[in-house]
């Protein structure tokens, strides 16, 4: 049995609920909402980490089963990798410009939500 499936939900959340914050913390600063949007960037992006190899660990055991589907397992591989390279940038806290910074959470919010639809169709298929 694979553990990606358990694993996925742990970044999904924690990276939505980091942009999420971020996002709105531009509107109304608050510092106690900045310190949680980080620890939940931090925490989300460690575990996105754990994710991928789960998913690769996945598909390596299961690849003979699995042949036909690798258009959509290479996409999923190709966005979910994009994704932990999009917030790798904002684990770092190198200061970004504020319309830099908006765009890179904009931009990670779209990749999760497309990595998971990606992956659903994966799921139902497999």
């Amino acid at each position: 049995m694979s553990l990606h499936p358990q694993a996925v939900h742990f970044p999904i959340a924690l990276l939505l609920v980091s942009s999420i914050l971020t996002l709105w913390n531009e509107r109304r600063p608050h510092h106690e909402l900045a310190i949680t949007a980080r620890w939940c960037l931090k925490i989300g992006w460690w575990s996105s980490l754990l994710a991928v190899m789960t998913g690769i660990l996945a598909a390596a055991l299961a690849f003979d089963q699995i042949r036909q589907q690798l258009t959509w397992i290479n996409s999923h591989a190709v966005v979910s990798l994009s994704l932990v390279t999009v917030y790798w940038r904002l684990v770092l806290g190198k200061p970004l410009p504020a319309a830099s910074q908006k765009r890179r959470h904009l931009l990670g919010i779209g990749l999760i939500v497309l990595a998971g639809w990606l992956g659903g169709q994966l799921s139902e298929r497999i």
